[in-house]
């Protein structure tokens, strides 16, 4: 990431920690989700969050294949809620992908 990506990232991040009831990563990589929780984490741990806000929800969709280890490494992380992304062709596709997800 270059330095002025960085820089919007980091304030989107500490605006989540100050103002947000939650953050949302979209198409984030456990890795990339961990980097960016880890700053909302330091800002709110620095007091940049008010208290009476209470905690700060996380969701992500993840750019790789749900499995029960994926779901692991996202709740490692502190993720709260996953979201599915449904690139399937058809809609039998999409119901059956549904499905797999449900037996998780």
């Amino acid at each position: 990431m270059n330095s002025a990506r960085r820089s919007i990232a980091r304030a989107a991040w500490r605006r989540a920690a100050r103002y947000g009831d939650g953050w949302y990563g979209f198409y984030t990589d456990p890795e990339a989700t961990k980097r960016s929780v880890d700053w909302i984490r330091g800002y709110i741990e620095n007091g940049e969050r008010p208290s009476e806000l209470g905690d700060l929800e996380i969701s992500v969709t993840s750019p790789i294949p749900i499995s029960k280890e994926v779901i692991r490494q996202y709740e490692d992380i502190g993720v709260h809620r996953l979201i599915p992304w449904l690139n399937a062709p058809t809609l039998d596709d999409i119901l059956r992908y549904m499905d797999e997800l449900g037996a998780l």
